[in-house]
Parts: C-alpha cells; sequence; structure tokens
C-alpha cells in the first residue's frame, strides 16, 4: 500500500509519521543527544533541523516534519514537538530526500559498510556521489597556563566518488583535467565554453553538478 501525506496541517504530519513510522518499526527511538558545549559546532549535515524531509521504501512515501542528518553516527534523524528523537532504520529505505538533496546507501570502498551517500548526477552511465564525515580538530592549549584558547571544533569532510553500473566505486579528486575526462572528445568543447561563459569552477562540486548536467543535455 502506498502510504504518501497529503498536503495537511504540519501538526497532522507529524502525528502521523510518528504513528506510522513507529508502528511499522522503521526506526529506534533514541535519547536526545546531548552535544559537548567544549566542542564548537554540530555532529550535524543542517544547521537546522529541515522541513518535510521524504524517505522512500520503493513505492511507499513518508513525509517527515523534521528531519536531519547525523554525520557522526551515518543515520537520518526525525524530530518531534516534543524533541523526541527517532533514529531511522535504514533497512529498505530507497532513498532519502531532504532539501532537493538526493541520499541513496551505498557499499562504503572505505570501511566495507553500507551507509548514506549523496546522489550527485548520472552521466554516462555513472553516478556522481559525495559522502560526509566528521572529525574533531584539537583546539589550542596555553603550554603555560594550560587553559583552552582555541576550544576542540567539529569539522565536516567530503569525499567525492564515482560508482559505475556495477556499483564499483572509485574516489576522485575534482578538478579540471577529471572533469573533462568525463566528456566525450565531441562536446568537450562546448562544455569547455560553458563552464567559461558561466564562471563555473572544476573544484566545485555545485559547478560540476551544472557542468554535468549541461553535458547530458547535448
Amino acid at each position: 500500500m502506498n502510504f504518501v501525506i497529503a498536503q495537511s496541517s504540519m501538526q497532522n504530519i507529524e502525528r502521523l509519521t510518528k504513528e506510522v513510522v513507529n508502528n511499522e518499526n522503521r526506526g529506534t527511538w533514541v535519547k536526545n543527544i546531548v552535544v559537548d558545549k567544549r566542542i564548537k559546532g554540530s555532529p550535524y549535515l543542517f544547521d537546522t533541523w529541515v522541513k518535510n524531509g521524504k524517505i522512500y521504501y520503493g513505492e511507499d512515501v513518508y513525509q517527515i516534519a523534521s528531519f536531519n542528518y547525523n554525520i557522526q553516527f551515518e543515520r537520518f534523524e526525525a524530530q518531534f514537538p516534543d524533541k523526541a528523537i527517532l533514529a531511522i532504520n535504514p533497512r529498505g529505505i530507497t532513498k532519502i530526500v531532504v532539501d532537493n538533496m538526493n541520499f541513496v546507501r551505498q557499499l562504503d570502498p572505505e570501511y566495507k559498510r553500507n551507509t548514506y551517500f549523496e546522489h550527485i548526477v548520472k552521466f554516462n552511465g555513472n553516478t556522481l556521489l559525495r559522502k560526509y564525515s566528521i572529525s574533531i580538530k584539537e583546539g589550542k592549549v596555553n603550554p603555560m597556563t594550560l587553559q583552552m584558547m582555541k576550544p576542540d571544533q567539529f569539522v565536516i569532510d567530503e569525499k567525492i566518488y564515482v560508482c559505475n553500473e556495477s556499483d564499483e566505486m572509485e574516489e576522485i579528486k575534482l578538478k579540471k583535467s577529471t572533469v573533462l575526462s568525463f566528456i566525450d572528445s565531441k562536446n568537450k568543447e562546448d562544455v569547455k565554453k560553458f563552464v567559461e561563459k558561466n564562471k563555473l569552477r572544476y573544484k566545485d562540486v555545485e559547478d560540476v553538478h551544472r557542468i554535468l548536467d549541461h553535458y547530458n543535455s547535448l
């Protein structure tokens, strides 16, 4: 049965989401994460909880009123008015859409486990993907007083991959020669002119998205 939450009040979306997702064992209730205030920043991808994320289980679609991606635990979480947090069970998920960003689960070639990758764009049967990770950058301590001069800080890192039709992934560094290697010879000059005209950068993933979208339209 398809379950699509139609346009309604935000309160109804939250209520329905909580009931349906919980009853179908689509996730696990977790305690609110208390971030160490001594660490600057947040382990979440989005600065604020995003409205109306969507979870796709094949043809079934669940609309979530308040959504975020916890990079540290590699999971999506739904937050409700009482601040209760549901960690979404990834089993059966085909994709998650948050703020026009598409996330799919793929085998991480580095750690050999399934995790979320952002689906950027398809081209020539390949897919450009982005994976988010997080680390803590140590702050600075005054060697004389041993007092903290700068706090520890969460740092969000990104890695870019190309995935082929056999789901084999290769990490790449975005640069001009790499991006142009994706383009067939007959369209290469057209793409170069498009990049120059629009002042795009080969090192910027959003710009590369535009470049490959243009290439796909040729």
